[in-house]
């Protein structure tokens, strides 16, 4: 809630006006029946019509003015809502830019999209109704009673009854759902994560037959949230025809004693028919109320879900006083000193005592098995995590005194996964480097040997690319993937298993490409085929997160039993060297 009040507070001067036009808006709805009873009792009954027409004016005049300050409330009402939700997506984008990959994975990529959108959408629903249903209704019931007590304290006291009954079905049926309207959101993102895994999997599923099973578990999940919501409507069911009930059962003493005071001449015909008035409009909007009572305690709960994101402590953080600077002259360009890391709530680390360096103009390749730790190196040294013990240093300068921001805008990454986003070829490359030219962006295409196939495009470097590159295979996204990392230029080049998709005539004209691109910054490529890194400056071979070998690779195929392993089994050891080493 701290969320929502703190936005009222920043926006007080709307918030006021607004429930001033509302109340304003309440007041007309009120004086209408005042002026009925003042046209049967002094128009109509006294068969006055300059009185007739007098009132019939300002009834007229009334409703006008009462329309005008609704319409000028719902607008301001909606412009409240619409900020309320704009600000608040902006802060959830900016704070999670600021979590950590870990961070992200343990509240879950679905979850954070239900709460940016569907969340903030609930939000301004209830925004909306608190301040056109939910303000008026308590003004307007305690006005009511006030003017129909002011006509006669006895008949005040049945539309007291039906309100007091009406709100503790309310509070009954509120208590009764509550933990059911909780569990909305909860189980919307259990629902989005299985339906976004559904179409992410497709091809999966269909490989596998796997098409019933996967229909049966999304199946569960739609009903299971169906079931959640027609358990609530069953208790809220209970409202509306209550409401109703008690509006008419209201009418009823309230016209028997009217009509026993009207014959003692304590009141006239027409306070009748302005206590029946103050009394239809009242449980009127104590209706409306109940009505979207059921999505307040969810909006809560959305308020609650978006403020547990915004109050994240992140994992990985900046000190408040960096200002440490690199000196990109100063050797070894990059280094790792007894680096040691492991995950939040592992009991083993995935990397143990890392120990090594390199100078610019070089390359560092890294090899190893599956699950060795290669490509978390790549992610400690982007600081997607800190590490627990050791220390990084690019130029001499330890990263953890860099900014995140001074420190990513040294290193050009292509990940394991080549990732695209919906638009052009141009601007994913561009996403490098926002202000390069034309001729670089060639360039770099050229390099990354991505221009022979976008130059085959209908529409070469404006051809539209799909969310995810899924209209491009595998090596075509990691080409331009590549083609992104090097137009921007950095002191460090990161490649985290990028040639995999590539064939062996594309990888080693790719190779050949980037050796003079890459002259003056430090290389670093991180792969399982030994054949792209055969020619690194210094190959560091990784088991079980520990170094167990480093040299070239005619050095490592002399001497190391793992490197062998690994060449062994892509076929790159020699007749000769299998003798020599068996």
């Amino acid at each position: 809630m701290h969320l929502f009040f703190t936005f009222l507070k920043k926006n007080k001067l709307l918030v006021l006006a607004t429930s001033s036009l509302i109340l304003l808006q309440s007041v007309a709805t009120l004086f209408i029946p005042y002026l009925i009873a003042q046209l049967i009792d002094k128009g109509i009954l006294e068969k006055n019509t300059n009185v007739v027409s007098s009132i019939g004016i300002q009834m007229l005049l009334t409703i006008l003015v009462g329309a005008l300050v609704g319409v000028l409330g719902s607008y301001y009402t909606s412009e409240i809502a619409s900020r309320f939700g704009k600000e608040t997506r902006k802060k959830l984008f900016r704070k999670i830019q600021d979590l950590s990959l870990n961070d992200t994975n343990k509240i879950g990529v679905a979850s954070l999209v239900t709460r940016t959108s569907s969340d903030v959408v609930n939000i301004q629903e209830v925004t909306l109704s608190l301040f056109q249903m939910v303000l008026p209704s308590p003004f307007m019931a305690v006005i009511s009673i006030v003017l129909a007590y002011r006509i006669s304290p006895m008949m005040t006291v049945i539309p007291l009854i039906s309100i007091l009954i009406f709100i503790g079905v309310i509070t009954a049926v509120m208590f009764k759902s509550t933990r059911l309207i909780n569990n909305i959101q909860k189980k919307m993102d259990k629902m989005t994560m299985l339906v976004r895994q559904f179409f992410k999997g497709v091809k999966i599923i269909r490989a596998f037959d796997n098409a019933e099973y996967e229909k049966n578990k999304v199946d569960g999940s739609f009903n299971d949230f169906a079931a959640n919501m027609i358990r609530i409507n069953k208790y809220f069911a209970f409202l509306t025809p209550v409401a109703f009930s008690l509006n008419a059962l209201t009418m009823i003493p309230i016209i028997w004693v009217g009509s026993s005071l009207v014959a003692d001449n304590t009141i006239q015909v027409g306070s009748i028919t302005a206590v029946i008035g103050y009394s239809v409009i009242t449980m009127s909007s104590f209706i409306m109320t109940a009505l979207i009572m059921f999505n307040i305690p969810r909006a809560i709960a959305s308020l609650n879900r978006i403020q547990e994101v915004l109050t994240l402590q992140p994992e990985v953080e900046d000190d408040s006083q960096l200002n440490e600077k690199v000196d990109v002259t100063v050797q070894p360009a990059l280094s790792f000193e007894n680096v040691t890391f492991k995950y939040q709530g592992a009991d083993k680390s995935v990397l143990e005592d890392m120990d090594f360096s390199i100078n610019t103009g070089e390359v560092l390749a890294i090899v190893g098995g599956t699950g060795s730790g290669k490509s978390t190196i790549a992610k400690i040294l982007l600081r997607f995590n800190d590490i627990q013990k050791g220390r990084i240093l690019i130029h001499g300068t330890d990263i953890s005194k860099l900014s995140q921001k001074d420190l990513r805008s040294l290193i050009s990454y292509v990940p394991q996964r080549a990732f695209l986003f919906s638009g052009t070829i141009q601007d994913n490359i561009l996403d490098g480097n926002k202000e390069a030219t034309v001729n670089e962006l060639r360039h770099a295409a050229q390099v990354a040997q991505a221009l022979p196939f976008i130059e085959e495009q209908d529409q070469q470097f404006n051809a539209l690319v799909a969310q995810g590159g899924t209209n491009f295979s595998g090596g075509q996204k990691q080409r331009l993937a590549i083609a992104r990392a090097l137009i921007k230029k950095s002191q460090i080049y990161v490649f985290d298993d990028s040639f995999s998709a590539l064939d062996y005539k594309t990888d080693a004209k790719l190779r050949a490409a980037l050796k003079p691109e890459l002259k003056d910054a430090v290389t670093l490529i991180i792969a399982q085929r030994i054949s792209t890194i055969i020619d690194a400056d210094q190959i560091i071979v990784l088991n079980e997160g520990k170094i167990v070998g480093k040299g070239t690779h005619s050095e490592l195929i002399e001497k190391n039993p793992v490197y062998q392993e690994l060449a062994k089994s892509q076929n790159m050891l020699s007749k000769s060297e299998v003798k020599e080493n068996v």
